[in-house]
């Protein structure tokens, strides 16, 4: 579906989907591949946190599938589901779905105060984690200290 839909706006998309009858994981999934299928031609400049957050997608390979069918019947080479399949094979999945170094627990026993600036400072650690600028949790806490206070 995903491969007959790829070029319907994806509000389209979502009421073919519903009108068929699948399942709602099913509707949900062909939204995401015709959603995510544009990203394909960005994945080149994407930071590594941003792609390793892109290569979390469920059911990925699928989405890997699409870009490669919609590339060659356009006559493309494939260069940059080339370029995808060649970085998520580099990376582990543990590298991928990284354990977080800093949990919401440890910014409360810093002395931060809950709240919607959790989320940003989490994001924050994980960014740098994926990158791998931050790799022991030692390093993270230190992170928090340093750009966020205790």
């Amino acid at each position: 579906m995903g491969v007959l839909l790829h070029q319907t706006p994806v509000s389209n998309v979502q009421r073919i989907v519903e009108r068929l009858k699948f399942s709602r994981a099913e509707m949900h999934h062909i939204v995401a591949l015709v959603e995510n299928l544009p990203r394909f031609s960005e994945v080149r400049q994407m930071s590594t946190s941003i792609l390793k957050r892109f290569f979390r997608l469920d059911r990925f390979e699928d989405h890997l599938k699409l870009a490669r069918i919609r590339a060659l019947a356009a006559g493309e080479e494939p260069v940059d589901y080339a370029y995808a399949l060649r970085k998520r094979r580099e990376w582990t999945n543990a590298e991928i779905w990284a354990q977080p170094l800093v949990t919401g627990n440890d910014l409360i026993a810093m002395g931060l105060p809950p709240g919607p600036k959790f989320k940003a400072i989490l994001t924050r650690v994980e960014d740098e984690q994926l990158e791998g600028r931050l790799t022991t949790r030692e390093e993270a806490m230190e992170f928090v200290r340093r750009n966020f206070g205790s």
